[in-house]
């Protein structure tokens, strides 16, 4: 299926590059449960801040990805979901 030791397991928390939608207004909360989306995965995530591009992905559960993947992070709430940003796996 893929090469050995390519694809990574979410065993903790994972620093990523993040860019925010422009039509979401509200901010990144830390105690916030939020969605992320890789591939054909959805999973739910918390989030930390580290500055304007980067942020830390803490997983509720357990993902596969591999270094440089994009993914979009949503979020759930009564009128539907609403895709918060989108960014990249360190490489």
């Amino acid at each position: 299926m893929s090469l050995p030791g390519y694809l990574k397991l979410s065993d903790g928390v994972i620093p990523v590059k993040f860019k925010k939608n422009s039509y979401h207004k509200a901010d990144l909360a830390e105690n916030q449960s939020y969605l992320i989306s890789i591939g054909l995965q959805i999973k739910p995530i918390k989030v930390r801040l580290i500055n304007e591009d980067e942020i830390e992905i803490i997983p509720e559960k357990s993902f596969v990805y591999f270094p440089g993947q994009k993914f979009a992070i949503l979020k759930p709430d009564s009128s539907g979901t609403r895709i918060i940003g989108r960014g990249g796996f360190i490489e």
